[in-house]
């Protein structure tokens, strides 16, 4: 079963790079990036991707970006299955890599499990009909030097993050795209749709696309039931949608990048050597920092209690080494419960995005 599995993860292989990295090379004119250009992402294959984004974005005749995983595909009440999958590349929507299990990508240690979570997902649109992916989002917006050189090898042409590190505040905007200065394995999210933003916010993210730049939105279920920490109200969605077809946006996939930027020719971004979230380490545990994530300990249990009305994210736990202990277990509400038994007594430090305590376990 193991050597089956195996094997078709190495066919996938084949066939994605026969497509993306020994396709024939055809020189090209670039066009010149239209002010109002705004790329269209929607993570995780939920439900209401395929039964209320999709029907409207082909009314308005845009394009987009839906990144799969298969971690939740099995919850056909609230995540699409694999023919509803397989609908949107027949709506001509461009499907994307997400990994096979939604893995995040900031240790070292990690990046070994890159290619295997990569391919299974390869594997998967082969069988479903769709054709091998063009671009990756970094799941948990998480991601780390080590997994850049494993996209690298893919031949993906381009990949989104999210709007952190530069920007970690609570208006969920981050910097526009700029192909002058970005890495397209690293382009930044404009805009992180959130459940507590308004049309002014919206028209607020996108009415910066000008002047060569562009703005990237990333959206998860509108409605999404099961992560409520990033649910766009479906309402709410149809307002966006409304105002960008009223402004005569500019609106299109992840793809469709290429006709603008070429990804073999990139700028050099100095966070091809970043880390997100970076690992605290000992500087850490000598720091005077405000820690504002609220922890407490009891019975070899870790309480996590993050701040907000709709938390979200992953908890870590570190040794002062930046060993992880827990490495990277979703936020299920304002407070998450972590189990510490298997853990030596010492010194940790809990993080949450750029959220982190140090306690005494």
């Amino acid at each position: 079963m193991k050597t089956k599995k195996l094997s078709t993860c190495i066919l996938a292989s084949l066939l994605f790079l026969m497509f993306n990295i020994f396709a024939p090379v055809q020189s090209r004119a670039l066009v010149p990036i239209p002010d109002k250009t705004v790329v269209l992402t929607f993570d995780d294959a939920v439900k209401s991707h395929i039964t209320v984004a999709a029907p409207l974005l082909k009314q308005y005749g845009f394009g987009a970006s839906f990144y799969i995983t298969q971690i939740w595909i099995g919850d056909t009440e609230n995540f699409m299955d694999w023919n509803e999958v397989a609908a949107l590349n027949d709506m001509e929507f461009e499907i994307g890599n997400h990994t096979w299990s939604h893995q995040l990508f900031n240790l070292p240690s990690f990046a070994a499990k890159f290619q295997e979570e990569f391919y299974q997902i390869e594997d998967a649109f082969q069988k479903a009909g769709i054709p091998p992916s063009v671009s990756f989002a970094w799941p948990g917006n998480y991601f780390g030097p080590e997994a850049l050189a494993e996209l690298e090898y893919t031949g993906t042409k381009f990949a989104r993050r999210g709007p952190q590190p530069e920007f970690t505040g609570g208006t969920h905007l981050g910097p526009l795209y700029d192909p002058k200065v970005h890495h397209p394995l690293l382009i930044p999210t404009s805009g992180d749709a959130a459940p507590d933003w308004t049309l002014e916010r919206f028209k607020e993210s996108v009415d910066r696309a000008k002047d060569g730049k562009i703005t990237i939105l990333m959206f998860h279920g509108v409605p999404d039931n099961v992560h409520p920490w990033v649910h766009t109200p479906a309402e709410r969605f149809v307002e966006y949608m409304a105002y960008l077809k009223s402004g005569g946006f500019n609106v299109i996939a992840m793809r469709d990048l290429e006709k603008y930027v070429d990804p073999q020719n990139y700028p050099d971004d100095p966070m091809v050597n970043g880390r997100y979230p970076s690992l605290p380490g000992t500087a850490l545990i000598a720091g005077t920092a405000v820690f504002k994530l609220d922890v407490s300990v009891n019975a070899g249990a870790l309480m996590v209690t993050v701040p907000g009305e709709n938390p979200g994210g992953h908890v870590w736990v570190y040794r002062p080494s930046g060993d992880c202990v827990v490495c990277g277990e979703p936020v299920t509400g304002k407070k998450t419960n972590i189990s510490l038994q298997q853990s030596p007594p010492g010194l940790y430090i809990a993080q949450v995005g750029e959220l982190t305590r140090k306690f005494v376990y």
